[in-house]
């Protein structure tokens, strides 16, 4: 299992990358939601943060899952 420069190995940091990518298109939908219910579209921007953030948290912790079980 070859690690690249930030100790990560190739399939740990697609999968948080894939994790940022959802997160961000369900935080750009959140936050339209929150944006039109509320009147105001300043919202949009903290949907992406949130869903990236969400992303994030989900992917890393799928992570250090996949390692408990594979030891």
């Amino acid at each position: 299992m070859v690690k690249n420069s930030n100790g990560r190995t190739h399939e740990e940091t697609e999968s948080i990358s894939l994790g940022i990518a959802i997160g961000a298109g369900l935080g750009v939908a959140l936050g339209v939601v929150f944006g039109i219910v509320l009147d105001n579209m300043a919202f949009m921007g903290i949907g992406i943060a949130i869903g990236i953030g969400a992303g994030i948290a989900i992917s890393t912790a799928m992570n250090e899952r996949n390692k408990q079980s594979d030891a």
